[in-house]
Formats: C-alpha cells, structure tokens, sequence
C-alpha cells in the first residue's frame, strides 16, 4: 500500500558522497587570531568553520570580538543509496532504499531526487509500513539542480522528509529504510540524489546580531551531501543524444570520481561507437558484467531498459 503525496502533469550505491552543492556562501573562520581580527574589523559576524561542519558567530561591536559561538549544521552524513526498478502495468516504479553510513555523526532527516518537470506525470509516494510512517513524500517546485551532472536544466525535487519527535530523530549513522517510491512511465537514466540533517538550530539573539548574514543563516542547507544514482529520466520523446550525453556525462563522473573499471571502460566504448538505438541496442551485447548490487550493475540495468524502448 502506498500513501500519494501529490500528482504532477507536466540497488545502486555510491561512495563518491560530495557535499555543498554551491561554495560556501560566507569566509571561513580562522584558527589565528590575527586573522580573526582582520576579518572582525570588515564588520562580517557569521562564519563557517574550515571543516564546513559548524556555523560561526561572534558577538561583539565593530571590530570588537565578544563571545565565539559554533553551531552545528549537522551535515556530517554519508548517505547511500540503493534503486530497485520495476515496471507493473501501471507504470514504472523507482524504489530507494537509504542508508546512513556507519562512518556518518549526523542523522538524515530530508533526502530528495532530481525528476524532469517537464516530460511526464511521476507521483512520489512511500510504502506505508510502522518503520517508515515518520516519512512524509512531497514534490518542489521546478528549482532542482543536478550537483552530479554537466547541466544547466533544472528539475523538481521529489522529497521524503522525516517528522521528528522522540520516538523519530531520522535516519541514524548505521540505519537503512526503504520504500521511497516514484511512480511513472520516465524511463531512466543519471540523476543527483541529495540527503540532509536537521535544520540548524541557530536562537534569534545570535541570528540577528548586526553583521550577521541573514540570507546565509536562512539558507543553511546548502551544505547538504549528494551522489550520482539512476531515476526517471526520459519520455518517449527523448532522442538518442539526449540520452547518451545523460549516460556519458554520469560515467565520466564516475570515472573521475572512483577510477576506471573494465565495466565503465566497455561502457564509455559502446557509448562512443553507437551511433543510433538499433547499433546501442546490438552493442549493449558485449557489455562485460557488471558488479552485482553496485551502480554499476544499475547502469547496466538502466541503459538496456531505455535503449530497449526508444525507437
């Protein structure tokens, strides 16, 4: 059974985890005080530690340095993410599973994943169980940017947040859940998937400290971590070039970010030589096997049912 969050017209995982989707919208905090100093006499009271963990205010007059205070962002997590793709006659269905990674400090309260917003109807939904009832589906407006991709388009995102309380303090360092479901006739191809911590907890008496910046404060999720996955990506008016620029720009990340396989080898070759579905679909043949459960095995999945039904 699913819960429907809202109806739109218009297992892989990852270690390259990468965080800020933008650079950091303020100075970094020094360690020597003489640096503090010359920073504090420019008038400027919000920070961010160099380790990009901590918001740093600091009270005082003008070029006066009061009391230092840090804020956690609560961005320390490494997510992983894992797809399960099937196709009822219904329409396709995405299926995420989540983890935190043992290594991570902070918990996951928001993940979300970059759709088109313009190809097709997707409703984004979650299975309903006791273990994920906290999680609530929802849709952005068109603002989504593709941190793992070479494009300027943007995309809505498809989102599960948590609803803390005692009982739900989000994903911990260590946990998994599933049954975060898109729903849709898209056929895939390379996506971002995003994942956040709780919102910074930052008291109006140090937020509104003259020189504090208030667009940073307001806007303190851009810190948030993201990997490279596969999701619903293309309709059936997508061309072929379209779809193997998406699948070039996705593995040459890849590439970059975790090195050469004899998997992304053969595949960054096929995609290369193939000049049209049919010559893809034929060269598709030779792809050497992929790493069972890793994205590589998604790719693979991923291309075959795309080429498989594009004319």
């Amino acid at each position: 059974m699913y819960l429907i969050s809202l109806f739109l017209l218009a297992k892989a995982t990852s270690s390259c985890i990468n965080h800020a989707t933008v650079p950091a919208p303020v100075e970094i905090w020094p360690e020597a005080e003489s640096a503090q100093a010359e920073l504090l006499r420019r008038g400027n009271r919000s920070y961010l530690t160099a380790s990009g963990y901590e918001v740093v205010i600091v009270s005082g007059g003008a070029g006066q340095q009061g009391e230092v205070k840090k804020f956690p962002l609560n961005n320390r997590i490494k997510p992983e993410v894992k797809v399960h793709i099937e196709a009822p006659p219904t329409g396709r269905l995405y299926e995420y599973t989540v983890t935190n990674s043992t290594s991570s400090l902070d918990a996951i309260e928001y993940i979300s994943l970059v759709v088109p917003h313009d190809l097709g109807p997707f409703r984004v939904l979650i299975q309903e169980s006791a273990s994920r009832s906290a999680w609530r589906p929802g849709v952005s407006v068109p603002i989504a940017m593709q941190a793992e991709l070479h494009t300027e388009s943007r995309g809505q995102y498809a989102d599960w947040s948590m609803s803390v309380s005692p009982e739900n303090k989000g994903l911990a360092p260590g946990q998994t859940a599933s049954g975060f479901v898109i729903e849709t006739q898209l056929k895939p191809g390379f996506t971002t998937f995003y994942a956040e911590g709780a919102l910074p907890n930052i008291p109006d008496d140090y937020a509104d400290l003259p020189g504090v910046d208030a667009v940073f404060i307001s806007q303190l999720r851009w810190s948030d971590a993201h990997v490279l996955t596969i999701g619903p990506q293309f309709n059936a008016a997508s061309t072929f070039a379209e779809v193997v620029e998406n699948f070039k720009d996705g593995v040459n990340r890849l590439w970059d970010c975790q090195g050469p396989t004899d998997f992304l080898s053969a595949f960054r070759k096929i995609l290369d030589r193939s000049d049209s579905w049919a010559s893809l679909r034929r060269e598709l043949k030779n792809l050497p096997p992929a790493k069972s459960g890793g994205l590589e095995d998604d790719i693979a999945n991923a291309i075959r049912i795309t080429a498989g039904e594009s004319k």
